[in-house]
C-alpha cells in the first residue's frame, strides 16, 4: 500500500502529461482544420466578389441601355418598313434556291458521273504503271545480286582450281628435286 501510495503522485502526473500533449495534439488538429476553412472562406468570399462585380457590370450596362432606349424616342409602326425587309429576304432566297438548283443538277447530271469516271480509271492506270515500274526495280536488284553473286562464286572456283595446280606442280617440282637428289647420292 505504500509503495502505491509512494507511485501515485508520479503516476498521476504521467497520466497529466498525457492527457495534455493528447488534448494539444487534438487543439493543433482542429486549429488546421479551422484555418483550411477559413482559407476556403476566404476564397468563396473573393469569387462572391468577383461575381458581383460583373453583376454589377452587367446591370450598369442593362440600365444605360434602358435609359437610351427610353430617352429615344420610339417611332410609329410602319408596314413598308418591313415590306422592304420581307422583298430583300425573298430576292435572297430565290439566289440560294437558284444556286442550290444548279448544284443539284451539276451533282445529279452525266458529265459530272462520266468525269468522276474519268478521274477513276486514271487513278487506276497510274497506280498499275507504278506497281509495274516497282516490279521492275526490284527484279532489276535481284538480277543484279544474283550476277553479283554468281561472279564470286566463278571466282572461288577459279581460285580453288588454281590452288589446286599450283600444289600439284609443287608436288611435282617436290618430287623431281627429291628424285633427283637421290640419283646424286646413289652416285
Amino acid at each position: 500500500m505504500f509503495y502505491m501510495l509512494k507511485r501515485e503522485p508520479t503516476l498521476l502526473r504521467w497520466q497529466a502529461d498525457t492527457l495534455k500533449e493528447d488534448i494539444f495534439n487534438d487543439l493543433d488538429d482542429r486549429m488546421k482544420q479551422a484555418d483550411a476553412t477559413v482559407a476556403n472562406v476566404r476564397a468563396t468570399v473573393s469569387e462572391v466578389n468577383e461575381m458581383l462585380k460583373t453583376a454589377d457590370t452587367l446591370f450598369t450596362r442593362f440600365d444605360a441601355w434602358d435609359r437610351w432606349a427610353t430617352t429615344r424616342g420610339s417611332h410609329p409602326f410602319d408596314i413598308r418598313e418591313y415590306t422592304e425587309v420581307v422583298k430583300e429576304l425573298a430576292v435572297t432566297a430565290g439566289k440560294m434556291n437558284d444556286m442550290l438548283k444548279s448544284s443539284n443538277e451539276l451533282l445529279g447530271s452525266s458529265e459530272w458521273d462520266r468525269r468522276i469516271q474519268q478521274v477513276s480509271q486514271l487513278a487506276d492506270e497510274r497506280m498499275k504503271v507504278a506497281a509495274e515500274q516497282s516490279q521492275r526495280v526490284v527484279h532489276d536488284a535481284f538480277r543484279r545480286v544474283y550476277v553479283a553473286i554468281s561472279i564470286l562464286f566463278v571466282m572461288f572456283i577459279l581460285c580453288l582450281v588454281a590452288v589446286f595446280l599450283v600444289i600439284r606442280r609443287l608436288r611435282i617440282v617436290a618430287r623431281n628435286a627429291s628424285d633427283a637428289d637421290r640419283r646424286e647420292m646413289s652416285k
